[in-house]
């Protein structure tokens, strides 16, 4: 609330109406003379006696303000007083006059908005004038407007020459000078009002002192504190998860249907990046078109209604009609038609229902006499009961398919992952069997030799190898048993040991030939023994026992020579059988493939969806695009989800209809609550006997999209507030908030707290929040309020952050902070050059441009000026009338507009954009006759519109800062997106090459399009035509 108080200061305005003459005075000249006893002025201190009629309006707290001087506008028959400077000081009946020493008194506040819009200052001119004392600040102001005062120690004269000098500054189709000099009033007397924030104030200041506190998860408390929990990429991500309805026939952009995702899923506060030409009017068809067929199914499916109200609301009524033109009938020849989207849908009435425009008055008005319209029509369309049964059923059945669509996606893409996995596996054993055929070239062969015979040899030579094992010997040692003087020593020793008679033995034991002949065996085999690990004693029978043992050895020993595998078998076996594993492995997993592709195969035909998709592409990943559920459901129901819109919309006709004795009662109440005082209380009456929630139910049904600029929003709920907070019931469903990054959180705040819902759509890296406090008073209050806290300051301040940031719970309210948010993220406004210099310039990674390329008479035109869709021209020469301007570039400005023109550009497609309010300016003087005035402007003036050909002049010169263009890349980035087919950037290559942004713009310009050299005035015709660019 005290930041509200701060900007109502920084935008006093008076209604001249009904405005007291004692609360104005006039400085009359000659020091030490009072005006109307009221004024005094001794030196430089300033005296203000506050009239008696004032004072009867004072009690302890209140508050006197002195404004001066002041400017009185006129616009649309009305007059209002604005003070430039603003003094406030507390007061009570008891006080008689305040003084003030001019030459040290600094607790004041500046009008910056009055200054930016009477005068052409420039908002960071205003911020860079430090807080001095008031006759400090005077001197500055002239100082900085190249005058110099004439009686610099008096505060008179200053303020003299100050008043002079603005009477000769301020726009004189729409100010002037007031006939006084100081205005005097209090808060009590309600003399001045907050624009259209005033509204805004009265319902903070309810929420905050007689409101109950949103509820935790509520999309007001996440709006509040909120944090953000998973990254920007991740945020992005898509679900399975499908939502039913939508507008346009076309497919919508992957962050367009990622929206929907997100509000099918159930998220009360979603944030969407909109960068430049993505298609934002798109996203809020498709919004209005889900949610009505929500309404229509939940009450067709669960016989449950709910409100389906959704408020669009933006910073300014100029937007708020931009957007709300889709909805309005068009004018051809004369005659008004239905827009050709709108053909289809019954809730809209002809033209009398489904929109109302809000806002300013005459908005309302002409929307009342559409609801006076809609009245007319319900009252004699009638109920058809048999049509309303069968359109609940064709409704129910197109929802059936739809739902079951979905779970057919569902199991395609279950399949479709299940495959990636096996192909992926499948991948994995191909490489280790490639890395295996590496080797040596008979591992080449084993890995494409037959697996039968691969398993068969694996199998003899395991067999092999443990009857090897069970002989006990090394198979390098096998040899040894074949060796021929062994085994004939073998059976030498073994004959003659077996055919030894009685006698023999006896001799043998007396002359010790057994020993001696074991003796012999042993000394000649005994290497060969020991290597076989027999142990031979010198006693006969168990000489004979081994003797026996290794002629079985030998025989065991040969048979397995003779059926010994293959060496590569015996030495690489380990690898070899991890060979058959991973061959067995592919084999399973193809034919897990195979069954699986088959799965996929049928289920397409079963489900009727082989002649949209076609199962090879999606399998072998040659689908156009990222493949998942979001991708397919956008394809495959785009026509479907467009027919269950217009279903719906006729279902919601006839369900008005069904209930038209409530529904008028609704609309009769709407309409007095939009009138006057006594209007107002009829309508509240009617609302109490509906019953708050069914007034809202019954008017979004006939009226579920309504307009509104936030300033105005209230208009929804601020006449039955008192109902809402009993009930504690949220009127607007879906809260749509347009240019997002350009409202101040505050001003969104009243809406949020009265919606289920939020939506607010926005990029903070195009145009920022207008902040009409000084930077100097800024800080003041961060200090106090904050206590200089810089987290919380960066989070929550209201000069620091925006309705975007705080709906993507934004750790900061910079520029690049993105927070979660959808980003949409297919842009389809410029041609592909433009369109990449801002993709640079502003760092928009994920963006996609899908504009179409120029054709027919719009290429013609384009090749006539060159062919190239971006164009720097560059002038050195540079000339200043004063500061923030350059005469050089407007002039060059003008002969490249003439040219345009003259090759066939009609001055309606032409806009003239610069950074400066004084340039812009010099440009209509120069432009005059070229190019209506509405057509050139600062980068503000064009947010959300477009031109075929838009020329910038950057008017920064050889020694200006480039701070304030340049030190982010928003204003650019607007500057360049609203050109469909030909950007042309004027300034000095000089000069804006070292610069950030307007660096990398006429690097890209260097490189991709033409780069044409103004070397003087005499030299500026048929700049287009020059046959070789000179680069610098």
């Amino acid at each position: 609330m005290e930041y509200l108080e701060l900007e109502k200061l920084h935008n006093l305005k008076i209604k001249a109406e009904g405005f007291d003459d004692y609360k104005r005075a006039t400085l009359s000249s000659g020091i030490g003379i009072e005006s109307n006893n009221r004024i005094k002025v001794e030196g430089n201190k300033l005296t203000i006696f506050i009239p008696d009629e004032l004072k009867k309006t004072l009690n302890e707290g209140s508050q006197i303000y002195l404004g001066f001087p002041v400017l009185k506008r006129k616009r649309n028959g009305e007059e209002t007083y604005l003070p430039l400077f603003i003094i406030k000081k507390d007061a009570d009946k008891e006080i008689e006059k305040i003084e003030i020493d001019t030459e040290s008194f600094s607790d004041f506040f500046v009008a910056k908005p009055v200054l930016v819009r009477a005068l052409n200052f420039e908002p960071q001119e205003i911020d860079e004038l430090t807080k001095k004392p008031l006759l400090s600040l005077l001197k500055d102001f002239l100082s900085l407007s190249g005058m110099r005062t004439s009686d610099a120690d008096t505060f008179e004269g200053v303020y003299k020459e100050f008043k002079n000098w603005l009477g000769g500054k301020i726009k004189k189709s729409t100010y002037e000078l007031a006939s006084f000099d100081f205005v005097i009033t209090t808060d009590k007397t309600r003399d001045f009002e907050y624009f259209e924030g005033q509204k805004v104030e009265t319902i903070l200041k309810d929420l905050v002192s007689d409101f109950p506190q949103p509820k935790e998860n509520s999309a007001a408390h996440r709006y509040f504190f909120g944090e953000q929990t998973v990254g920007f990429d991740k945020y992005n991500e898509p679900s399975s998860v499908p939502w039913f309805g939508t507008f346009h026939k076309f497919e919508l952009s992957r962050g367009q249907a990622l929206l929907l995702q997100k509000k099918a899923e159930g998220e009360n506060l979603i944030a969407v990046q909109g960068p430049p030409g993505t298609g934002k009017t798109t996203v809020l068809m498709a919004i209005i078109a889900s949610t009505l067929v929500e309404r229509a199914i939940s009450i067709v499916k669960d016989e449950k209604d709910f409100s389906a109200l959704i408020l669009v609301a933006s910073t300014a009524n100029k937007a708020v009609e931009n957007a709300a033109r889709e909805f309005e009938l068009t004018q051809t020849d004369g005659k008004k038609e239905i827009p050709k989207e709108f053909k289809e849908i019954p809730l809209y009435a002809e033209g009398y229902g489904f929109y109302f425009v809000g806002g300013k008055k005459k908005n309302i008005q002409k929307s009342l006499e559409r609801v006076e319209n809609l009245a007319e029509r319900l009252k004699k369309d009638q109920f058809n009961g048999e049509e309303y049964e069968n359109t609940k059923r064709e409704l129910l059945k197109l929802y059936s398919s739809l739902d079951k669509t979905a779970e057919t996606l569902k199991f395609l893409i279950e399949k479709i992952e299940e495959i990636r996995k096996l192909e992926q596996h499948l991948d994995e054993v191909e490489t280790r069997l490639n890395e295996i055929s590496k080797r040596p070239s008979a591992f080449s062969n084993l890995v494409n030799e037959d697996l039968k015979d691969l398993e068969e040899n694996i199998e003899k030579t395991r067999r092999w190898l443990e009857d090897l094992n069970s002989i006990g010997f090394d198979f390098k040692n096998l040899p040894l048993l074949m060796n021929k003087d062994f085994i004939k020593s073998v059976i030498e020793l073994e004959q003659y040991l077996q055919k030894r008679n009685i006698v023999d033995r006896i001799m043998d034991l007396f002359l010790k030939r057994e020993k001696k002949e074991i003796e012999k065996f042993l000394i000649k085999n005994q290497k060969v023994l020991n290597v076989l690990g027999v142990n031979f004693e010198l006693d006969a029978k168990k000489a004979l026992q081994n003797l026996k043992k290794l002629k079985n050895l030998h025989l065991e020993a040969k048979r397995l020579l003779e059926e010994k595998p293959d060496d590569i078998y015996l030495n690489n076996l380990p690898v070899i059988e991890q060979i058959v594993d991973l061959r067995r492995e592919k084999l399973e997993l193809t034919e897990k493939l195979t069954i699986k592709k088959d799965q996929i195969e049928e289920t397409l035909k079963e489900k009727g969806l082989n002649l949209q998709l076609n199962a090879s592409e999606l399998i072998n990943g040659q689908f156009n695009g990222q493949l998942d559920f979001l991708k397919l459901w956008k394809l495959l129901t785009v026509e479907t989800n467009r027919k269950l819109f217009v279903l719906a919309s006729r279902f919601l006709y006839l369900e008005a209809l069904r209930q038209k004795e409530d529904i008028l009662k609704a609309l009769d109440a709407f309409k007095l609550l939009m009138g006057n005082k006594d209007d107002v209380s009829k309508g509240r009456e009617i609302v109490k006997d509906l019953g708050i929630e069914k007034f809202y139910r019954y008017l979004s049904l006939v009226y579920p999209v309504h307009f509104s600029s936030l300033h105005s929003a209230p208009y929804i709920f601020e006449k039955v507030k008192d109902l809402l907070k009993k009930e504690f019931y949220k009127p607007i469903h879906i809260l749509y908030v347009d240019e997002a990054a350009m409202a101040l959180p505050h001003l969104s705040y009243p809406s949020v707290y009265f919606s289920e819902k939020v939506i607010s759509v926005g990029d903070p890296l195009q145009l920022e929040p207008v902040v009409a406090v000084p930077e100097d008073e800024i800080e003041r209050f961060h200090k106090t309020f904050y206590n200089d806290n810089i987290e919380f300051i960066n989070r929550y301040s209201p000069a620091r952050t925006s309705t975007y940031h705080r709906t993507a719970r934004c750790e900061t309210g910079d520029y690049d902070d993105f927070g979660e948010a959808c980003f949409l993220d297919a842009h389809r406004r410029c041609q592909e050059p433009i369109a990449k210099l801002f993709k640079v310039v502003a760092g928009y990674e994920r963006l996609e441009i899908a504009t179409p390329s120029l054709k027919g008479k719009d290429l013609e035109r384009l090749n006539k000026v060159g062919g190239s869709h971006l164009v720097f021209v560059d002038v050195l020469k540079g000339k200043s009338t004063e500061k923030n301007t350059n005469l050089i570039e407007a002039k060059v400005v003008k002969c490249l507009v003439e040219e345009l023109i003259n090759t066939g550009y009609s001055n309606d497609k032409i806009i003239v954009i610069t950074p400066f309010v004084k340039q812009e300016k010099l440009l209509q003087k120069e432009l005059k006759g070229l190019l209506e005035s509405k057509k050139i402007g600062t980068v503000h003036k064009f947010q959300g519109q477009e031109a075929p050909v838009v020329i910038m002049s950057t008017v920064v010169q050889k020694n200006d800062s480039t701070t304030f263009i340049d030190a982010k890349p928003n204003l650019l980035n607007v500057a360049i997106s609203r050109a469909k087919h030909l950007f042309i950037m004027v300034g000095n290559s000089k000069r804006l090459k070292d610069t950030n942004y307007f660096g990398k713009a006429l690097e890209f310009i260097r490189d991709n399009g033409r780069f044409i050299q103004v070397e003087g005035e005499s030299k500026m015709k048929g700049i287009f035509l020059i046959d070789k660019d000179k680069v610098n």
